[in-house]
Parts: C-alpha cells; structure tokens; sequence
C-alpha cells in the first residue's frame, strides 16, 4: 500500500512539473527600472517602488535601481514614491527574455515648496 501511494505522489509531482513547464505565464519573469529625478536627470536612491494590488515593495539601490524577480509575466501597476517628490504611478511588462531585461525608467518629478504650501493650507 504504502509503495502505491508512493508512486502516485511521485506522478503527481511529475506531471505538475511539467504542467507549469508548459504554460509560459508560470515562467519567472523580471520587472527592472530606474528612478530618475525629471529636472537634474540624476538617479534618486531610496525611493520606494510597490506593485499594486500585492505586498510586493523594494527600494531603489544607490544608482536609482529596483528589481521585482520571480513575477509570472504580464502587466503591472507600479507606484513609485519619495519625500518631496510627486507620487508615480506607471504601467509595465514584466517578461523572460533570455539574457536580457529590459530596463523601465521612472520619472519622479519634485515637489516646489510653493505648490507644497497650497496643499497644506489650502
């Protein structure tokens, strides 16, 4: 008995396996991006950078850089946010390219301190 049950778990892990082999919207795919600053051009470090509807946030690295990996493939809302900055919220692909990834560039644009008072006291 315990023999037959044996194998049915290891056929049934089988042909999971190449069930998701199958389907290319199981595949692990990439979303990459940098975060620029929309006057200087210069990448911004910190920023937080979320995918809606999931608890899936990461941190842009010192060069503007983020990465979400693992994602099945198709498209996203990303929100991309910083101190001082206009919250952005932007659609992308995540896709499994071998060898390469493509790169998204956000665009953060600054907040004046004018426009800031009017928010606050207005």
């Amino acid at each position: 008995m315990k023999s037959v049950f044996f194998c049915l778990v290891i056929s049934l892990f089988v042909v999971i396996t190449n069930v998701q082999g199958a389907n290319p919207k199981m595949a692990n795919a990439t979303l990459k991006g940098v975060v620029t600053d929309v006057k200087t051009g210069e990448t911004l470090a910190g920023v937080k950078v979320n995918i809606e509807g999931t608890n899936l946030v990461t941190y842009t690295n010192f060069d503007g850089e983020f990465e979400f990996t693992t994602l099945p493939e198709g498209t996203y809302r990303v929100n991309v946010q910083m101190v001082s900055y206009t919250e952005t919220k932007t659609e992308v692909v995540a896709t499994k390219r071998s060898g390469r990834k493509k790169q998204v560039q956000v665009l953060l644009q600054p907040i004046s301190n004018l426009s800031y008072y009017k928010k606050s006291n207005g």
